[in-house]
């Protein structure tokens, strides 16, 4: 088992026993900042999936709050650029990681979500445009990063800003999967859930070309789910777009 594999399973362990105050003790007890970042990458990466007693999204929020400041602070007290960089690429990841979890986007989680969830969820949103503007990422990151500040403008009852945000999302969308289709990668399902979530948006907005949106994504993810290799991924889309819309549409 080497070193990751360790921080991972001693992640796990402590969850099961003492829950997220356990890990951020173990965290706070550890005196090498380098060790205490990784430490709270892997603890955080084993919170989202696990289960855990009392598993709630205030206590995952708490634990993801604290990864990213380790994260920032590390960055901070950084003697190179590059380590810098790798700090914010790494606060970055954490609050993307975060404003997805907190997101009321994934059928069976079983977490209770409430507006305080969606409004840090959208200011995480935003803390990762900032910093993949500053990284100069390419247009997957940026494509994903606005969905999830969309999702939580969606959730917060800003259609227009979701709207704008699901067609940022839709542009970078396409743009990646333009560059993946010239390297013979195609990449046509985050374009199909880019559609849909800018129908839902619309939607919500009162334009009437959401509803015929949001079907022509549904229509593509049927066709896609025909391909083995891109069943399952094909039939979670559906699965996701059909949850909020109906999830939002219940809440008017």
């Amino acid at each position: 088992m080497d070193r990751s594999e360790e921080r991972a399973e001693l992640s796990r362990r402590t969850l099961a026993l003492d829950g997220a105050d356990g890990l951020l003790q173990l965290w706070w007890r550890t005196t090498d900042p380098d060790e205490r970042l990784e430490l709270a990458r892997a603890g955080f990466r084993a919170a989202c999936r696990d289960d855990w007693p009392d598993k709630d999204l205030d206590g995952l929020a708490e634990l993801g709050r604290a990864a990213i400041a380790e994260a920032l602070g590390a960055g901070e007290a950084a003697r190179t650029d590059d380590t810098r960089t790798d700090c914010v690429e790494a606060a970055d990841v954490l609050s993307y990681n975060l404003a997805a979890t907190l997101a009321d986007c994934w059928p069976g989680d079983g977490l209770q979500h409430e507006r305080r969830h969606f409004e840090l969820g959208h200011e995480l949103a935003e803390d990762c445009l900032k910093w993949r503007r500053t990284l100069k990422k390419g247009p997957f990151p940026f494509a994903v990063a606005h969905w999830a500040r969309g999702i939580h403008a969606l959730h917060l009852g800003r259609a227009d800003a979701a709207v704008a945000d699901m067609r940022a999302a839709l542009e970078h969308a396409e743009a990646f999967a333009a560059e993946q289709e010239r390297t013979g990668e195609p990449q046509h399902l985050i374009v199909a859930i880019s559609i849909g979530y800018l129908g839902i948006a619309l939607e919500q907005a009162g334009d009437p070309e959401g509803p015929a949106r949001f079907d022509a994504a549904i229509d593509a993810f049927r066709a896609m789910a025909r391909n083995i290799d891109t069943r399952e991924d094909a039939e979670s889309g559906v699965g996701q777009l059909q949850y909020v819309r109906q999830g939002l549409k219940a809440a008017r």
